[in-house]
């Protein structure tokens, strides 16, 4: 079984740093600052995808320019805290017998590479992929390229939008919400979700079960 996880707001603390970078980024540019939310919704986007989502009235120009300015404001440090228990749940499920970690995120693969190793995460998962390699969240295209490269029968989605939730359903893969990043447990279900938790341990508890379950 591979367990795929998002990154920021589901493994990273970034989700801040994001909007910061975002709203800098929007000044930057001369571009009307949005409300948080606005910017919280677009996380898990490629970069092109969410400009373009949070600021559809301006050119493509403008659009390009204020992806580059965001690239600059973003400190790719701000991706390399993570939650308290994160790691602790990651050793404690790739200890398990039959399962495999992935990561399927919006960041830049220059970002997750460089968050991976300042973490010292470089063979933590057995694979990754990023919005350089695939089309924007929701498509399942990142979680099909999972599959294919690891030719594993089972594939469990994590994550913390209803962009996860969504790639992970178009997936065929068993999905899993989390509630301490950017979508409520409601927002969650409603993009239909088939569990949602609140903390790691439940995580932990859930991921257990269903393991089970497969295996019986």
């Amino acid at each position: 079984m591979v367990i795929v996880y998002d990154w920021d707001g589901t493994l990273s603390d970034s989700l801040d740093a994001i909007v910061s970078a975002l709203s800098d980024a929007a000044i930057a540019c001369e571009l009307p600052c949005l409300a948080s939310a606005r910017y919280r919704a677009i996380i898990g986007m490629n970069l092109s995808a969410a400009c373009a989502a949070l600021y559809p009235e301006e050119s493509t120009e403008v659009q390009q320019r204020y992806a580059e300015s965001y690239r600059r404001c973003f400190r790719l440090d701000s991706a390399t805290r993570l939650y308290e228990g994160a790691d602790q749940h990651l050793s404690a499920i790739a200890a398990l017998s039959g399962v495999q970690l992935a990561v399927a995120t919006g960041k830049s693969r220059e970002g997750l590479d460089f968050a991976l190793e300042s973490l010292g995460y470089s063979r933590r998962f057995v694979a990754t992929k990023t919005a350089s390699e695939a089309e924007s969240k929701p498509s399942p295209e990142m979680l099909f390229q999972l599959n294919a490269e690891l030719a594993e029968s089972e594939m469990v989605m994590i994550g913390d939008s209803v962009l996860d939730v969504g790639m992970g359903v178009a997936a065929g893969a068993h999905t899993i919400g989390v509630t301490w990043g950017v979508g409520s447990r409601e927002q969650l279900i409603a993009a239909g979700a088939h569990r949602v938790v609140s903390s790691y341990s439940e995580l932990e508890q859930v991921l257990i079960r269903h393991l089970a379950q497969s295996i019986a």
